[in-house]
């Protein structure tokens, strides 16, 4: 493992990750669906799916932690606490020993994957009929 690898120390919250893995994967299916239907509705959709992950991949702190970046007040707030966010800090926080465990992260992670994957359902579903048109 990776982690074991970079010198971390093995712990109990390591015990927590597949929770976090859980977590993420429901997040990332909400959005899944939601983009499905959109580019189903607009074609083109598609190419702004991969630019719109190239961007996220620069402002949701895969590189660096935001929490070093992002300051305080509402802009902060937003930057830590969206959902591309939440899930590489939920990792960091299960697998690494810096990053202490925080209850808030993990009740906005849970409010994201819930209502995500809600939202990508009934979103997704809606349009069910028109599916295998073209």
């Amino acid at each position: 493992m990776v982690a074991v690898a970079s010198g971390e120390v093995p712990s109990l919250k390591w015990l927590l990750f597949p929770v976090a893995v859980l977590i993420a994967t429901a997040i990332t299916g909400g959005v899944v669906l939601i983009c499905a239907r959109l580019v189903h509705a607009v074609r083109d959709m598609s190419n702004l799916v991969g630019l719109a992950t190239r961007v996220l991949r620069y402002v949701s702190g895969v590189f660096f932690p935001i929490a070093d970046y992002a300051g305080k007040g509402l802009i902060g707030d937003v930057m830590m606490y969206q959902p591309i966010a939440v899930m590489m800090t939920l990792v960091r926080q299960t697998l690494l020993a810096e990053f202490p465990l925080d209850l808030t992260t993990w009740l906005v992670s849970l409010a994201w994957a819930v209502g995500l994957c809600v939202v990508g359902f009934v979103v997704f579903w809606r349009a069910e009929a028109s599916y295998g048109r073209a």
